[in-house]
């Protein structure tokens, strides 16, 4: 793309930040598609500015940069911006597309279930002490030992396979507990999640990380936050 369609978009940024626009960067990117790509990686500069505080760098960079000169004053605005985004594409942007992958986010956010006191019965007891003991395949073969299977039983279970890595036999599990089960659901939301993260299904994961993140009464909801809203963008792009 252009110097000129690249300093258009960047004033475009500059406007849209402070909720204008330009309508000739809006037909440019309605065209181009390149100019689409650019403007994509332009918008995760200001997410990673905006996530780490970095705005106080801009605003320092652009008050820096401004000339005493009302002349050019505009173009002293559009060269500071340019500047630290640039900056931030090259290194920060950069930095996060090499890190942050679904298997890295996944080994991040994965903490194995905690057992708490339930009452149980003889059959889910002997998955229970297996559990506690994290004797995953253990757990596995008493949860296919079982008769009837309670939504505690297919948690366990899914739990224990995603910690043996056997994500194809913890997914259906998770899915089972999310469309029969009343209990055990949000539970089931995160980790099935995490499961099509590990997978590499990230067209599944992040509209139910998105929908975990909306609900303050989730369960789940501060460890889906603890997810950026910029790492989630970047898996999407991925």
């Amino acid at each position: 793309m252009s110097a000129d369609n690249t300093t258009l978009l960047i004033d475009h940024l500059d406007h849209t930040l402070q909720g204008g626009s330009l309508p000739e960067a809006t037909a440019l990117l309605n065209t181009d598609p390149q100019a689409q790509e650019t403007w994509q990686y332009l918008n995760i500069a200001v997410d990673a500015i905006q996530h780490e505080a970095l705005h106080q760098q801009v605003a320092a960079v652009r008050k820096e940069m401004q000339p005493k000169r009302p002349i050019i004053r505009r173009l002293g605005s559009v060269i500071g911006v340019a500047a630290v985004l640039a900056g931030l594409l090259g290194l920060f942007v950069f930095y996060k597309f090499i890190t942050v992958t679904p298997e890295s986010v996944y080994e991040n956010q994965f903490v194995a279930y905690e057992l708490r006191t339930t009452r149980s019965n003889a059959e889910t007891d002997a998955l229970r002490v297996a559990y506690q003991q994290q004797d995953w395949q253990q757990v596995l073969n008493t949860y296919h030992l079982l008769p009837v299977k309670s939504g505690e039983a297919h948690f366990l279970a899914a739990i224990a396979a995603m910690q043996l890595k056997k994500f194809d036999l913890a997914i259906p599990k998770l899915e089972i507990i999310r469309s029969n089960y009343n209990y055990f659901v949000d539970e089931a939301d995160y980790y099935l999640a995490l499961a099509w993260l590990a997978t590499g299904e990230t067209h599944r994961a992040i509209p139910l990380l998105e929908t975990i993140r909306s609900d303050k009464n989730h369960t789940y909801y501060e460890k889906a936050r603890a997810i950026s809203a910029l790492d989630l963008r970047i898996l999407s792009l991925k």
